[in-house]
């Protein structure tokens, strides 16, 4: 990527804060490199409906005066220390989207990519920050027979600068050194899937919506956002604990279970159904296009760690289901090997920004 994902200050970090502002709370991540291994300092999450006046799990609109109280409590109440941070950018604050561009040299494929660009983009240019990458080439799909050029498979991302100001502005209000923003979709790739994956589909269930990610090898090749999220399923924590309550009869009839489950708290599988069906349809339409099979999918996100949904999810997509366990990439206390993995899921867009700031 171009500048928007640098770091700015080309200085490598011992120490880094990890900030993920979603729509229904903040997550932060601190993590430090000790004797050359990545080390869990501390984490946390604060509900943001609160705040809003809202009951917690609610998806809410703050504005940077709200946010940044919020982060602040936060910061403090998981004592993280560190203020060199990286902050991520919600998907569907972005545009992100693929194009087909001949080869030609550096320069003068920038120039095309940014005048082809304007067609994908709904606002003038001058009102976006636009970055863009080259696909690695994985498919080595066959050339027009009429035409001899290779092209090349371009990564567009465009963030409106009125986005960029807004993370900006809680940055400074906060305190934070912020060394990069990232669009949350990177950071989540970097936490959960490793690079020797061939195909994989990442399914992160927000609070608000569920964004899907098509990767291989570690470069992602297609995201999707479908607009139903855990909101739909769950409507506050008390409901996740009285389906954590029924785990013990998920052994056998896992989804009639998931269904009774949800039906005793007043909510129905029908907008995890319209999550999955949708799921299904953009993966059978990438396997169609590329002639390749996707064959494992990764949980995350909020919404996935809803009692009994891997084997529900499992037995709809007919595929290997995984649930996402980004501390696995950290070191962490041995007492807290249970809490983790069960958080997991919800931290790793943090993890992710972290992960990064340290490689930097």
């Amino acid at each position: 990527m171009a500048s928007l994902f640098e770091n700015v200050f080309g200085k490598k970090n011992d120490t880094f804060l990890g900030v993920d502002i979603g729509s229904s709370s903040i997550k932060i991540v601190q993590l430090s490199m000790q004797k050359g291994i990545v080390t869990l300092d501390t984490f946390g999450e604060i509900a943001l409906g609160p705040y809003a006046n809202q009951e917690i799990g609610h998806a809410v609109k703050l504005d940077p005066p709200k946010l940044t109280e919020a982060l602040k409590d936060l910061l403090k109440e998981a004592q993280a220390e560190s203020r060199v941070a990286g902050l991520s950018i919600p998907l569907k604050s972005s545009l992100v989207f693929n194009m087909k561009m001949p080869e030609v040299d550096q320069k003068q494929l920038d120039e095309m990519v940014r005048l082809e660009a304007r067609r994908y983009i709904p606002v003038p240019i001058s009102e976006v920050s636009l970055d863009w990458s080259v696909i690695p080439d994985n498919h080595h799909d066959e050339q027009d027979e009429d035409d001899d050029r290779k092209f090349l498979n371009i990564l567009v991302v465009a963030i409106h600068k009125d986005t960029l100001s807004k993370y900006k502005e809680v940055s400074d209000m906060t305190g934070l050194e912020l060394q990069f923003l990232e669009i949350e979709t990177f950071s989540t790739i970097r936490s959960v899937i490793d690079h020797d994956k061939e195909s994989v589909v990442v399914l992160d269930i927000g609070a608000s919506v569920t964004k899907l990610y098509i990767v291989e090898y570690g470069v992602i090749q297609k995201s999707h956002i479908i607009g139903i999220g855990s909101q739909n399923m769950i409507k506050a924590l008390e409901t996740k604990r009285r389906l954590a309550n029924v785990q013990k009869d998920l052994n056998a009839g896992h989804g009639e279970a998931l269904q009774n489950a949800m039906a005793q708290s007043h909510t129905t599988p029908v907008d995890l159904d319209r999550i999955l069906q949708e799921t299904k349809k953009v993966v059978l339409e990438y396997q169609k296009e590329h002639r390749k099979n996707i064959e494992l999918a990764i949980l995350t996100g909020g919404g996935s760690v809803l009692a009994g949904i891997l084997p529900y999810v499992e037995k709809s997509l007919e595929t290997e289901i995984e649930l996402a366990h980004p501390f696995e990439k950290t070191k962490t206390p041995a007492f807290l090997d249970n809490t983790l993995r069960d958080a997991g899921p919800e931290f790793a867009v943090a993890i992710g920004l972290a992960l990064r700031g340290l490689s930097n």
